[in-house]
């Protein structure tokens, strides 16, 4: 399957993740402040993981800015 055309694996993981969080929730398994933490390191491991790739692949900010 092409994850590409829907933002790539590590995105696709994170929607489902948050997803199945805000269900959770919802059904009151998860505290509004387990929620939170889930979200924000969600976010803090595609930002990483998206420095990751560009530093592998040696971009610098001048190469990626639009």
């Amino acid at each position: 399957m092409n994850f590409y055309s829907i933002g790539g694996r590590r995105f696709a993981f994170a929607v489902g993740l948050t997803l199945l969080s805000a269900v959770l929730l919802y059904v009151g398994k998860l505290t509004s402040g387990d929620f939170t933490s889930i979200v924000n390191f969600n976010v803090i491991a595609l930002v990483a993981g998206h420095t990751a790739d560009n530093f592998a692949r040696g971009k610098k900010n001048a190469d990626t800015a639009s």
